[in-house]
């Protein structure tokens, strides 16, 4: 929505919705890293939060490449993907 927005307020306000939900997201996964980790839960969310400042990265130094290629709707859109991704993975998590 918001690379296809035609005025700079509807952008700002679907990027600023979609970081409001992932924010609001963020709880269940720390959460669910203590629960999961018993005492292995320091080990785990640290891995957890490694994986999250890699993939920062990675997409800090992909996104102008795909901007100037293929246009923000397909830059932006890698971020969808990757979070319906991520939610599904979800699906698959069972509780030892």
């Amino acid at each position: 929505m918001a690379a296809a927005a035609h005025q700079r307020v509807f952008s700002v306000a679907a990027l600023g919705l979609s970081i409001a939900a992932l924010m609001a997201a963020e709880a269940g996964f720390w959460s669910y890293a203590a629960e999961v980790g018993g005492e292995h839960s320091g080990p785990l969310s640290g891995v957890m939060n490694t994986a999250g400042i890699l993939g920062g990265i990675a997409s800090t130094s992909l996104i102008p490449v795909l901007v100037r290629y293929a246009g923000w709707i397909a830059a932006l859109s890698t971020g969808t993907i990757m979070a319906l991704l991520c939610a599904a993975t979800w699906f698959f998590i069972r509780d030892p």
